[in-house]
């Protein structure tokens, strides 16, 4: 071989006109609608007729216009992802296989690696979906506190100590009368709660939500509505 002659440690043939490096639309809209179809950005830049990965990303630095439309083909291939998983859930056509006994019979058999293989993949795609888009196929749920129509919470203001006082005396008539008690004026609020609970009768959920507070957890008696 003559030193003159170029190296070519490869083998391959050399392709005719190379990679397209210049920005092109239409390249653009290809590389999108192929993303949002599932297909993964680098086995795209792996064909020939497309650009190489690291001239990808620097349109994708310089371009607005290309880089919105390459946020929302990554949107459309959560969905493209997600249904792949069920297609391949849905798919039972290799997790079972013949096999020859020692005395020639046939019977078939689980095919695990084939299903563990399934499982990987449905493992994979509903992982990636999360990750592209968390709101819709994410596996963690966030709470949004806020108040009607998306306004801002409304805090109750504080009762004033006539209207605590009113509230206890509506709450104990209302539980004496489920105990089976006469009412009488001449007890405390103290008085009346403690011949309530010596009723053995169930009580009210509020009235036991607060009995609970004051009384510990470890000392607990029936309410109404309790199973």
């Amino acid at each position: 071989m003559s030193s003159s002659e170029p190296s070519n440690p490869t083998g391959e043939a050399p392709r005719a006109g190379g990679r397209p490096s210049t920005y092109s639309e239409t390249i653009c809209d290809e590389i999108c609608a192929r993303i949002a179809e599932g297909q993964s950005l680098r086995s795209i830049c792996r064909d020939d007729n497309m650009p190489g990965l690291r001239t990808v990303m620097t349109w994708l630095r310089e371009k607005e216009v290309f880089r919105q439309q390459y946020a929302h083909a990554r949107d459309a291939q959560a969905d493209a992802l997600f249904e792949e998983a069920f297609d391949i859930a849905d798919d039972g056509s290799n997790d079972w296989m013949k096999r020859e006994g020692k005395d020639g019979s046939l019977s078939w058999v689980e095919n695990g690696e084939s299903i563990q293989r399934s499982r990987l993949r449905v493992d994979l795609r509903k992982w990636a979906a999360g990750k592209l888009a968390p709101k819709k196929y994410g596996e963690k749920v966030t709470q949004e506190h806020t108040g009607a129509d998306g306004g801002p919470i409304e805090v109750a203001k504080p009762l004033c100590p006539a209207e605590v006082a009113t509230a206890l005396a509506a709450l104990l008539n209302e539980n004496e009368k489920l105990c089976g008690l006469e009412p009488d004026p001449e007890l405390s609020d103290s008085e009346r709660l403690k011949r309530i609970i010596e009723t053995g009768e169930p009580v009210t959920p509020a009235l036991y939500a607060g009995i609970s507070v004051s009384r510990g957890p470890d000392k607990k008696f029936p309410y109404r509505g309790e199973n």
